[in-house]
């Protein structure tokens, strides 16, 4: 007996237990959350000038600016560095930073990776190493507001050294809020099994009837309602069918629907 109110005590306590789930990714600007809802980043980076304009950060305390776009690599001028490939196309750059006038791809499109899951602290990570082997991270948290499009860039410091941290807030960082064609085919969309097997049994129909009646006409001469494959019993078919629900009420009634009734003496 107590088997039972330790069962229910169980089943309380994994009800209440907080749900983590992660945001597998699905390309380098779009992630699928493991409960439900794609966080697609595609539009707003397509609404930016020529694909590659990235957004731009304010100065942070570090007197720093940052330039990002989370789908496209884009090329930053760096009017002290006349040449430089710092934050180019070339080099693949997600995230790059302007400090002391000076250029530095902080972060390739290639490298990106995702953790958390909306609405539980959803980050994209980005990394670079550069010609001195210095490796630098930009981790990128993005912030859903549904009331912000197409997105703002905020620095929140660097912490630890090297690792440069940032805040992306917009409607496309919700879920399914800016979901495009492209990652509805990622995630599965499309034809449905049933409508697999709905298209399968008609084409099948159309073939069943069409070749019958070509069968049927250029070799055994059939004319007339004998064109009709199997004629016989389509034409049978309704009394069968209404024969089968009388059958089946009748046993769900407890009677027998062809049993004659006899009336008592």
């Amino acid at each position: 007996m107590l088997l039972f109110p330790g069962f229910v005590v169980l089943l309380f306590y994994q009800a209440s237990r907080p749900v983590h789930s992660t945001c597998t990714q699905l390309s380098h600007c779009a992630c699928e959350n493991k409960d439900g809802g794609i966080v697609n980043l595609t539009r707003i980076a397509s609404t930016q000038t020529d694909k590659g304009a990235p957004f731009t950060s304010k100065v942070d305390v570090n007197g720093a600016v940052f330039y990002y776009n989370p789908c496209f690599s884009f090329t930053q001028p760096d009017p002290h560095q006349p040449g430089s490939k710092a934050c180019t196309p070339d080099e693949n750059v997600a995230v790059c930073q302007k400090n002391d006038d000076l250029l530095y791809n902080v972060g390739t499109q290639k490298s990106v990776r995702f953790s958390g899951s909306s609405g539980n602290n959803l980050k994209v990570t980005y990394a670079s190493i550069d010609a001195s082997q210095t490796t630098r991270i930009s981790v990128v948290e993005l912030k859903c507001d549904e009331s912000v499009y197409p997105g703002t860039l905020a620095s929140s410091g660097e912490k630890p050294k090297l690792q440069y941290n940032l805040v992306f807030t917009s409607k496309c960082c919700c879920p399914d809020a800016c979901e495009t064609a492209a990652s509805s085919s990622s995630s599965g969309s499309g034809l449905s099994v049933g409508s697999i097997l709905l298209i399968v049994f008609f084409v099948l129909l159309v073939v069943y009837f069409v070749g019958g009646v070509l069968y049927l006409k250029f070799y055994r001469g059939a004319e007339g309602v004998e064109l009709v494959p199997n004629y016989t019993f389509w034409v049978a078919l309704p009394a069968l069918i209404k024969g089968g629900v009388l059958f089946l009420i009748g046993k769900c009634k407890g009677t027998d629907s062809n049993s004659t009734q006899y009336e008592k003496i």
